[in-house]
């Protein structure tokens, strides 16, 4: 739920500020100074700032996810055996996996 609000959030901040720096012909963040002020637009760069962060570490969690389901299935020595559907365990990461 927070990841979906924060996707949302993202999205409309970018939608709502691209088209103005691309008319200024400067980054969006300095023509939001006009809009926000200089306070405003500062902490709307640290917003942006730590939400890349937090996008980088949820991207983390996920590979991490990703490889300790590999190294499982090749300690198992199942990993060049092909699955039939119906003996797969259903993952989050099961989509993203190579093996699959």
């Amino acid at each position: 739920m927070v990841i979906a609000a924060g996707g949302v959030g993202g999205a409309a901040l970018v939608a709502a500020l691209a088209p103005i720096g691309t008319r200024l012909r400067v980054p969006s963040i300095v023509a939001a100074r006009a809009a926000l002020g200089f306070s405003g637009a500062q902490a709307l760069a640290l917003l942006l700032f730590v939400t890349n962060f937090a996008w980088i570490a949820l991207n983390n969690v996920i590979a991490a996810s990703i490889c300790r389901q590999a190294r499982r299935r090749r300690q198992r020595g199942d990993c060049g055996q092909p699955r039939s559907a119906s003996s797969r365990p259903p993952s989050f990461s099961a989509g993203l996996a190579p093996w699959r």
